[in-house]
């Protein structure tokens, strides 16, 4: 992969949307959504209005309300809470450390097949905010660059964001908010 660069950020990234697009389609023409292969449960319901994707029994929280402020932790789904009490299992007992190697190995798999990508260029990070912290640190700025975020963004773009505009000369440019909206 080449090293990153703006340009080469905003191909990338607009590459890897399109991955979607496909689902779209099925979604749009009425037809369950291409799966994946990284939705858990083979028993899910597909293809409906509230649940195109068949997940939402994974999050028992979705019965309660819509969380949409994922940036820096969100709710945590069945398949995932199963995985975390295996691993803490795993360290309750002491058990080799590198034993949970592979799943991410698969994980790293899938998410490559997912997006058309080779596993060498999936990272798994902690949060959104942490891959945006990064991505944002590695591209070439030049002085009089310029990034825009709207005034709801998550806190941790700002900090990031005023850091590069000190150190590297980049300009910030924050869209006002108008009634919980960005326009």
């Amino acid at each position: 992969m080449s090293p990153w660069d703006r340009r080469t950020f905003l191909k990338t990234t607009a590459a890897s949307g399109l991955v979607a697009l496909p689902s779209a389609q099925a979604l749009a023409a009425g037809e369950a959504p291409i799966d994946h292969g990284l939705l858990a449960s083979s028993d899910r319901r597909r293809g409906t209005s509230d649940d195109p994707l068949g997940v939402r029994d994974q999050f028992p929280v979705a019965d309660q309300l819509a969380y949409l402020n994922t940036a820096s932790m969100g709710p945590v789904p069945l398949p995932v809470r199963k995985a975390m009490e295996e691993y803490s299992d795993e360290r309750m007992m002491y058990r080799d450390p590198g034993s949970r190697r592979a799943a991410l190995e698969r994980a790293r798999e899938r998410f490559a097949t997912l997006f058309g990508a080779d596993t060498d260029e999936i990272a798994l990070l902690f949060s959104t905010s942490d891959g945006e912290n990064l991505v944002a640190n590695a591209i070439d700025w030049r002085p009089g660059d310029n990034v825009v975020i709207d005034e709801l963004h998550f806190t941790t773009a700002f900090v990031v964001f005023r850091e590069l505009e000190k150190r590297e000369g980049i300009e910030l440019r924050i869209v006002p908010a108008t009634d919980g909206t960005s326009r």
